[in-house]
């Protein structure tokens, strides 16, 4: 690949949105190395996992076993916590936030700041 790699995180997330394409949003969520099978019954996790393995053997993608979990009804993602009712913001995060302490100059703004905007999905209002 040219450019030393670095196109290689964008080059692997296009392929994952070019082999799913069709089930993307619906029954399978791609990031980059990350994909997550999902089914709102459990009695249909094993069609939609048969057809994922057909879509990623068609296209001669191998995962790797030990980085695979089945059946999880809640898991980290992103640093977010996923579960069956939606998205949940990590409580590791909102500690972090929580220990900082006083702000004494520009860099612990520049924290806060950059602590909020992972949050800022489960935080109404944050941008007033």
């Amino acid at each position: 690949m040219s450019f030393s790699l670095k196109n290689a995180g964008a080059t692997y997330q296009h392929c994952m949105q070019k082999c799913f394409r069709d089930l993307i949003g619906r029954t399978i969520e791609a990031y980059i190395d990350d994909i997550i099978v999902k089914s709102k019954w459990a009695d249909h996790l094993i069609a939609d996992l048969e057809k994922t393995f057909a879509i990623l053997r068609a296209n001669d993608i191998k995962l790797n076993p030990e980085k695979c979990v089945f059946g999880v009804l809640r898991g980290m993602l992103l640093g977010f916590i996923i579960f069956e009712h939606g998205i949940k913001a990590n409580p590791e995060k909102i500690s972090a936030i929580t220990r900082m302490g006083l702000i004494q100059n520009i860099k612990g703004v520049q924290q806060v700041v950059g602590c909020l905007a992972v949050l800022n999905r489960f935080i109404s209002c944050l941008g007033e």
